[in-house]
């Protein structure tokens, strides 16, 4: 839901990005942004608990980062990869904005451990509070919420693994 804490684009946040000389992803949460020069400095804005503010740790590592691989949210938080491969979440933590298993609580890492083991990402995509991710090795990950997509059936993660291969 619509939660107005703070959801304006700050007047230093509209200077600054006006000011920078391209912006190289700009994507949208339900009530809050993320954007990313192209000289690698983020902002965000809007709904506070919704991904609108980014932890200060995950700001500094990602703009240290080489370069963006993928960049998603659901309506309620952000997914961004680097093309070295790093995970950062940030947002509602039982709607992706915490990645573990099928959104339980507490964070475990065991789906930011797998996919940062990874080769590579084929897809990154994102349904209203759950993300999906697909390895190039054909791996299938999910969390969020569960109610929402969260949380993939065993049966259908083990026939989407064996299918023969990935389009991307």
């Amino acid at each position: 839901g619509y939660n107005d804490n703070n959801s304006s684009m700050p007047d230093e946040t509209r200077a600054a990005l006006e000011a920078a000389p391209g912006i190289a992803w700009l994507v949208a949460a339900g009530s809050a942004f993320a954007a990313v020069t192209t000289q690698g400095r983020w902002y965000t804005w809007g709904s506070l608990d919704e991904g609108g503010s980014m932890p200060d740790e995950t700001r500094a590592a990602l703009e240290v980062a080489p370069g963006i691989a993928r960049l998603e949210a659901t309506s309620y938080a952000f997914a961004a990869v680097t093309t070295e491969g790093r995970w950062y979440t940030w947002g509602s933590s039982s709607l992706g904005g915490m990645m573990s298993w099928g959104g339980t609580m507490p964070n475990t890492n065991d789906t930011r451990v797998a996919l940062e083991a990874a080769p590579g990402i084929a897809w990154l995509v994102a349904s209203e509070g759950a993300f999906a991710a697909v390895t190039t090795d054909g791996r299938w990950y999910t969390w969020g919420d569960s109610r929402r997509g969260g949380s993939m059936p065993d049966e259908t993660r083990a026939a989407l693994e064996a299918a023969p291969g990935i389009a991307r």
